[in-house]
């Protein structure tokens, strides 16, 4: 009795097509996706010609059940709305077709594609395959967020220039002392510490004075008015002491008696 081992057919290699195709069939030993929703290449990670290049993104999953094509829009049509989507085109003939089926989306490596909508503020952006986004890396001329469409902390909209402008982030340009932090808000104002005012924090309220930062003024107090001193009160020997004359001060007579005979004794002894 012979046992017969089978042998596993070889897994043909992963097949992804950011969610812009259900079929992919093998091409001289490699899968290759055929494409929907107005999307071409190898992995249908670029819009097709005739269509809005800045318009791709990924399939996705939301909302469920069905998902969103985000097919690319036709040329001549704004950007991020969706174009009218062209007949897929018909598989090509192979004796291996592989059926894709969408499943729960998994942890993959960030892939970088140079293709995506940054406003010229940068010419990379990166799939994330898990989260099933598309942004944008390392954005330029103090932009930031998925799509290069917000401003760095510390810089604020530029009110005159479009979202592509090289110029459209200005710096907040607080004042140090004078502001809590080196942000500010959409119009340019900076958040001001106690006493200080201004667009930038840079200047003092009229009640405060600069000294490395606005400092209160204490108001000083004019000197008052001179006035009559009262008269001394009565003391409490004036049975014995008189106010004073013209002549000069009295003194009790006990006092002076007893001072007159210390001095009678005194010319005695000498």
């Amino acid at each position: 009795m012979s046992l017969l081992m089978s042998v596993p057919p070889l897994c043909p290699p992963r097949c992804k097509c950011n969610l812009h195709a259900n079929l992919c069939s093998v091409r001289e030993g490699s899968l290759q996706c055929e494409c929907e929703h107005n999307t071409t290449g190898p992995d249908c990670g670029k819009c097709k010609r005739n269509f809005r290049t800045r318009s791709w993104r990924a399939g996705s999953y939301l909302p469920l059940p069905h998902g969103s094509p985000n097919a690319c829009a036709a040329a001549g049509s704004a950007i991020g709305t969706l174009g009218t989507s062209a007949a897929a085109p018909a598989p090509a003939k192979s004796s291996k077709p592989f059926q894709l089926r969408p499943k729960s989306p998994q942890v993959m490596p960030i892939e970088e594609f140079q293709d995506c909508e940054c406003y010229g503020h940068s010419n990379r952006c990166s799939y994330i395959d898990f989260l099933n986004v598309v942004t944008c890396v390392s954005c330029k001329h103090n932009t930031r967020g998925q799509h290069c469409q917000h401003c760095r902390l510390g810089y604020y909209r530029n009110g005159s220039a479009e979202l592509d402008d090289e110029n459209v982030c200005i710096e907040c340009n607080c004042n140090q002392i004078g502001s809590v932090h080196d942000r500010c808000n959409e119009t340019g104002y900076c958040e001001c510490r106690e006493g200080s005012a201004g667009p930038k924090c840079d200047d003092c309220l009229p009640t405060h004075y600069w000294r490395q930062g606005c400092y209160r003024e204490i108001p000083v107090q004019p000197p008052s008015a001179a006035r009559p001193l009262p008269p001394p009160a009565p003391s409490k020997s004036a049975g014995l002491l008189r106010r004073p004359s013209a002549a000069g001060p009295t003194m009790p007579c006990g006092y002076a008696a007893l001072m007159g005979a210390r001095g009678a004794a005194v010319g005695v002894s000498r």
